[in-house]
C-alpha cells in the first residue's frame, strides 16, 4: 500500500513509512519524546549546563565569587530555564537532576569561598 504519491511516483511506502517513525523529535530547542516525558531533553540540557558550569571554573584565575555568580547566571540559567513552562518536569528525579547543577556549582562556590585565593 502507497501512502504518498506524486504524479504516479511513490515517495513513501506504508513499510517505509512507518520505519521512518522515531521516538522523538526536535523543535525549536525542545526534544519532545512520544510519551511527552521530557526525559531526553532534561538530560541534554543538564549535560550541557554541568559543561558550561565547569568552563566558568575553568575560566577565571580569579575566583571572585561576584564575578562566578554573574557568570554562571549569564550562561547556564538560560540553557536550564529555556521553555520550561513547555516542559516543566513532573517527577521528583527530573527536577533533581535539574538542581544537581546549581547544587554541585553551590557546592564548588562554597570550596572556593573558604580557599579565596585571588
Amino acid at each position: 500500500m502507497n501512502i504518498l504519491h506524486r504524479k504516479n511516483k511513490t515517495l513513501l511506502s506504508k513499510s517505509q513509512f512507518e520505519n521512518n517513525m522515531t521516538s522523538s523529535i526536535q523543535d525549536l530547542g525542545v526534544i519532545v519524546d512520544n510519551r511527552l516525558t521530557f526525559k531526553d531533553h532534561i538530560t541534554s540540557i543538564v549535560t550541557r549546563a554541568h559543561v558550561r558550569a565547569m568552563e566558568i571554573w575553568r575560566c577565571f584565575l580569579c575566583k571572585d565569587m561576584d564575578v562566578v555568580m554573574r557568570a554562571f547566571i549569564t550562561y547556564v540559567h538560560p540553557l536550564l530555564e529555556y521553555c520550561s513552562p513547555v516542559w516543566s518536569p513532573s517527577s521528583n528525579t527530573l527536577i533533581d537532576q535539574l538542581e544537581s547543577v546549581q547544587w554541585r556549582f553551590t557546592k564548588r562556590s562554597a570550596w572556593f569561598t573558604i580557599r579565596h585565593i585571588c
